[in-house]
């Protein structure tokens, strides 16, 4: 894919580049320019994706287990055999170790198979069932362009309308090939001056009934109050402050090894990396060195964006201002888009939103006497 591919919509497994569309451009923080040009769809393409799922719906939810098993297989096997251009793809727009890429490309071909070997038991959503038919995933931060399908209702029947950020617009091509009928799984990119109204008309139509949302807790209240008003269940994943915890009995280097590699593993910029670690007292004077020792031997590439160290850095720097201690690293960015690692001590306030960078902290000890 070259930097200037334009990336479309993807509704009834046909790319749409609608006339007089706005198209937005992406920057890639691994190249410091312009990566790729997408299609932001607007509201009328958001209600076409809902009719699409509707109708497919119909047909796909009454599909043989069998019929959506062999899909799910031929869709981890393209991943599969393409594994190299994704990974090249991640590693171009998100910055992430290559490894990292290997890693998501391995889990999304896994969980695709593990979920074929469940249909059976899984059995039929029906219009009736708590799923409700179509699901709409709000917003996704997919890693690349494929699609990781950890918590997907297809395997059951069920339809999903994905709307991804701009900075991971997913092609579509391996869900296409593997032979996915048409409106089963839509997909849909839209700029940050469009989403409001975009998400709106998504939780607002009639034959969504159920709503997903994987960001930032500002947009998940959003969201949760539109789905409230139109009476819609609704599941998120949002920003949290995931923690280790280390007792006075742990292997001191495994343990820092872990909570290092918790929380540096791409730049931060995972749903489930280690923010916090709370240390047991008696061992906390031998805990600090090694821990500082290992987040020195880490490397850390830049983040996806250059927004998300800015606001990590943002709030460090009002963590320090409020009695926050230093214990690694410097208070600053080595480059846009790349914070310093960091290691805080005593952190006393809570932070207003979900940091995003390699930062960890360590703000009380206990002990179990």
């Amino acid at each position: 894919m070259t930097s200037l591919d334009i990336l479309p919509l993807i509704i009834d497994n046909e790319p749409v580049h609608p006339d007089g569309a706005h198209v937005a451009t992406t920057t890639s923080t691994n190249t410091n320019g312009p990566y790729v040009k997408y299609v932001s769809a607007s509201v009328y393409e958001a209600v076409r994706a809902v009719k699409s799922s509707h109708k497919a719906f119909l047909s796909w939810s009454r599909t043989q287990p069998h019929v959506r098993s062999g899909i799910l297989r031929q869709i981890a096997a393209l991943l599969r055999e393409n594994a190299q251009e994704l990974v090249q793809l991640q590693v171009a727009e998100t910055n992430c170790p290559e490894l990292w890429g290997r890693i998501n490309v391995l889990w999304a071909a896994l969980h695709l198979e593990e979920m074929s070997g469940r249909i059976t038991s899984a059995g039929r959503i029906t219009r009736g069932s708590d799923a409700g038919g179509r699901l709409a995933w709000c917003s996704s931060v997919l890693l690349g362009r494929f699609y990781l399908f950890r918590r997907s209702w297809l395997h059951r029947g069920v339809e999903s309308i994905r709307t991804v950020t701009p900075h991971a617009p997913p092609s579509g091509r391996d869900i296409r090939n593997a032979g996915l009928p048409a409106g089963v799984l839509n997909v849909i990119q839209t700029r940050r001056e469009d989403a409001a109204a975009v998400t709106e008309a998504f939780i607002a139509h009639r034959e969504i009934r159920k709503i997903e949302f994987i960001g930032s807790a500002r947009v998940g209240r959003h969201i949760g109050s539109l789905a409230g008003e139109h009476l819609k269940p609704v599941q998120m994943e949002l920003g949290g402050k995931a923690a280790a915890l280390v007792l006075d009995d742990a292997d001191l280097t495994l343990a820092a090894t872990g909570c290092v590699h918790g929380s540096y593993m791409h730049n931060g910029q995972t749903c489930f990396s280690t923010e916090r670690v709370i240390v047991n007292a008696a061992v906390v004077d031998k805990f600090f060195p090694i821990l500082k020792k290992t987040a020195a031997d880490f490397p850390v590439l830049g983040a996806v964006s250059n927004t998300g160290p800015e606001n990590t850095l943002r709030l460090v720097q009002d963590a320090l201002k409020k009695g926050a201690k230093l214990i690694y690293g410097e208070a600053r960015l080595i480059k846009p888009g790349q914070l310093h690692p960091l290691i805080l001590s005593e952190v006393t306030l809570k932070y207003p939103s979900l940091s995003c960078g390699a930062c960890l902290e360590v703000p009380r000890y206990f002990s179990l006497t």
